[in-house]
């Protein structure tokens, strides 16, 4: 029972994150490509946090034992 309620907690959370990484890359492109002189600053800033954000929730994913 444990396992399988793990299971779902999983399930909604990476749900949940998905949805608002849509969200999130929706609202960003919309509000950034207002004006056109920040896409390529926007670009680099928007790539190197994605990259911060995943190299810290995969050290913590391997770090974490389910």
């Amino acid at each position: 029972m444990r396992k399988l309620q793990n299971l779902f907690t999983k399930i909604f959370i990476n749900f949940i994150a998905i949805l608002l990484g849509f969200f999130l890359a929706i609202n960003l492109s919309t509000i950034l490509g207002q004006t056109g002189d920040w896409g390529v600053l926007s670009s680099g800033l928007l790539a190197a946090s994605i990259e911060t954000v995943s190299r810290i929730a995969y050290r913590t994913k391997k770090n974490l034992s389910y």
